[in-house]
């Protein structure tokens, strides 16, 4: 999504067997190497509400290369 002043924001999801956690990202456009995760919401089987992760910052669990790919997906996805 486009967030005005040259920003863009997407969510990506990785499913586990108990559940699944969104990742909340943003990045200046263009700059691939700006690229924050600041928050995680995992939502499990076991309640029916969202709850925020346990996870600090949520990017540590990513590598360089995930990182990336998701920067060039969020840049392809709001031209």
């Amino acid at each position: 999504m486009d967030l005005g002043n040259g920003r863009i924001g997407g969510i990506t999801n990785q499913f586990l067997c108990w559940g699944a956690t969104y990742t909340y990202f943003e990045m200046a456009r263009g700059n691939l190497g700006s690229i924050r995760a600041f928050v995680a919401i995992g939502a499990g089987r076991s309640t029916r509400y969202t709850n925020w992760g346990p996870v600090a910052n949520p990017g540590d669990d990513l590598t360089p290369n995930q990182l990336t790919s998701v920067a060039k997906t969020m840049t392809a996805n709001t031209k």
